[in-house]
């Protein structure tokens, strides 16, 4: 299963989140895969997006994509940014803690995942 439809299934559809695309037309979305924002009322219209970036790499993803990501949050104008991988550096994990950036990966989502029991 790609890394996207796992964070999607277990993350997103668990957690009670929506998501949106970023608009093509919007430069400084373009780094972000699918915006999303916690499911609340709907006379709640102030919401506060956050940015997802997903690195399906095989390689640890190491301190300059968090700090990238954090930039193009800044850039896009939002307040958080999540970011989804296979694995990280321990130096990533250190400087995602001190921004205060969610880190993913897929070892968590794995854990988390429970498909839909199959009736027969």
């Amino acid at each position: 299963m790609s890394l996207m439809k796992l964070f999607q299934e277990v993350f997103l559809d668990r957690h009670g989140y929506s998501t949106e695309e970023p608009e093509p037309t919007s430069k400084e979305l373009r780094p972000f895969k699918f915006l999303i924002a916690k499911q609340g009322p709907s006379e709640n219209k102030e919401r506060n997006p956050t940015g997802v970036v997903i690195k399906d790499w095989t390689r640890s993803i190491g301190v300059n994509s968090v700090i990238k990501a954090e930039h193009d949050a800044e850039e896009a104008g939002l307040n958080d940014v999540i970011l989804v991988g296979n694995n990280f550096s321990l130096q990533a994990r250190g400087m995602a803690s001190r921004i205060s950036m969610r880190l993913v990966s897929r070892g968590e989502l794995v854990v988390n995942y429970q498909p839909d029991p199959v009736v027969f």
